[in-house]
């Protein structure tokens, strides 16, 4: 599953790629990192997620919902 799902993104991605590609705001995503929902490397002031991690949330998150929509 790993190579079909944002194939277009590098395999380190940052909070405004997650803004885009997720659709949620820069603040989601830092409560995501927060909370340990994504695991992300801080590297001075910024984050960097491994698409790998992105995969794994998504795929979770969906499993068991209709139509496979997140929240």
């Amino acid at each position: 599953m790993y190579p079909l799902i944002f194939s277009d993104y590098p395999d380190i991605v940052t909070v405004r790629d997650l803004q885009k590609k997720l659709g949620i705001s820069r603040h989601a995503v830092y409560d995501l990192l927060a909370e340990g929902e994504l695991g992300g490397i801080r590297l001075g002031n910024a984050y960097r997620i491994p698409k790998l991690n992105v995969v794994r949330y998504v795929l979770t998150k969906s499993a068991g919902r209709p139509n496979g929509h997140l929240e």
